[in-house]
């Protein structure tokens, strides 16, 4: 899939996986495509819904785009504990298990073990972390 265009700092397409595409519903897709658009943009926004519409399995499915692209190396979310097990599930689902970190605490070596983890320079990663 290729929602509407290239990053504006390159040449690449974002291109997202045909098993994750297959996955969302249209309202979804669509929320994919604006995302894409603010990236190209340099902007942000924000995505605001219903609760059970998906938007965390949308923003799933935008980084895995990125990352499949080769668009991004690292992501930090930060959100309540309540729900980062909730992220970690959707990550999962389009194929980033193998890149999510999560740290929450107050362990100072955990903490440093998983921004390591995350900033490497080939791999990067996604992590979760509480305000």
């Amino acid at each position: 899939m290729e929602p509407t265009g290239t990053d504006a700092t390159s040449s690449k397409p974002f291109r997202l996986p045909g098993e994750v595409f297959q996955k969302l519903f249209f309202h979804q897709r669509e929320g994919l495509s604006w995302l894409w658009d603010l990236h190209c943009m340099g902007t942000g926004g924000i995505l605001a819904d219903d609760m059970g519409l998906g938007k965390t399995f949308q923003v799933s499915a935008f980084l895995a785009g990125l990352f499949h692209s080769r668009l991004t190396k690292r992501v930090l979310i930060v959100a309540p504990k309540t729900v980062l097990a909730r992220w970690t599930e959707e990550l999962t689902l389009v194929g980033l298990k193998q890149k999510i970190g999560d740290y929450y605490g107050p362990n100072k070596e955990i903490r440093n073990e998983e921004l390591r983890r995350t900033l490497k320079e080939e791999e990067g990663g996604v992590l979760l972390t509480t305000y």
